[in-house]
């Protein structure tokens, strides 16, 4: 099983990298870290599982260049060309936000996981991430596990 990590908070995607590495069943992990950067992962190479923040900065951060404008939305626009290009990996969005600010009406991540779940036929499923807790592996572990597939 391949897949792809799409987070840009460093520490946040190493803490996915490490769960998927102890999973049985996962051959390859590759990893992205911004929009741009998840769209040519996904333009050069097949995965069956895409890990997806939802918020991404537009590029790769470099020492000297901040990743060019946030997308708070990122995400969407990740699936929403996934889906434009016939892409069947299957998505997991996995956010440490609550809540989305969206032309001034907020979205909770319930109201986001039933959007992305209409629009997109590979999303999964959102699962809320924090650092104090372990809540997000064992959703994620149920999800991606060989015996779920």
């Amino acid at each position: 099983m391949r897949v792809l990590v799409v987070d840009d908070e460093a520490s946040k995607r190493r803490q996915v990298v490490a769960l998927l590495r102890s999973l049985a069943g996962v051959d390859l992990i590759d990893e992205a870290s911004s929009y741009q950067g998840a769209l040519a992962q996904l333009r050069n190479q097949q995965f069956d599982w895409v890990v997806l923040d939802m918020r991404l900065t537009t590029f790769d951060m470099t020492a000297a260049d901040a990743g060019g404008t946030p997308r708070k939305f990122g995400g969407d626009e990740v699936l929403r060309k996934m889906t434009r290009r016939g892409i069947s990996a299957k998505v997991i969005v996995l956010t440490q936000y609550s809540l989305f600010r969206e032309s001034g009406d907020i979205l909770t991540l319930d109201v986001l996981k039933e959007r992305l779940r209409q629009r997109y036929a590979v999303f999964v499923d959102l699962i809320p991430f924090q650092h104090s807790n372990n809540e997000w592996q064992v959703q994620l572990t149920a999800l991606i596990s060989p015996e779920s597939t």
